[in-house]
């Protein structure tokens, strides 16, 4: 019986197969993990290798922007956090020992309604991957 079309998991293939092909286009090498073991796939820039973990995201109510969730302990394994954000047409990268929050982050996409300016966490200045 085939799967349903918006399950967990194809939402997730979809989500990684958007990262590999941002990534495969910056030039890096990308190797997957044959057990999952808490990342998804780990990238190598000739020098470095960072593990990667994909994450899908949650709109917040005014869609102005996304709200993405780490609770699971396992994630952290993972160096760097990726999030595709197609409404944008790009994939945003978060260092996780920079990131200073325990279970979720908000990525701004658009102005909020209320014209908040300070504490955004714009998407644009996450579009590339950290390497230091």
């Amino acid at each position: 019986m085939p799967s349903p079309r918006n399950s967990t998991t194809r939402v997730g293939k979809i989500g990684e197969s958007l990262v590999i092909a941002d990534l495969l286009k910056k030039g890096y090498d990308v190797y997957s993990p044959v057990d999952d073991t808490g990342i998804d796939f780990v990238v190598h820039n000739g020098k470095k290798f960072k593990p990667v973990q994909v994450k899908h995201h949650n709109w917040t109510p005014l869609d102005t922007s996304i709200i993405v969730y780490i609770k699971k302990s396992r994630e952290r394994l993972a160096e760097v956090i990726a999030v595709p954000v197609e409404k944008k047409h790009c994939v945003c990268y978060f260092d996780l020992k920079k990131l200073k929050c325990n279970t979720s982050f908000h990525i701004a996409l658009d102005p909020a309604t209320t014209n908040q300016k300070k504490l955004r966490r714009w998407y644009y200045d996450y579009m590339e991957f950290p390497w230091v």
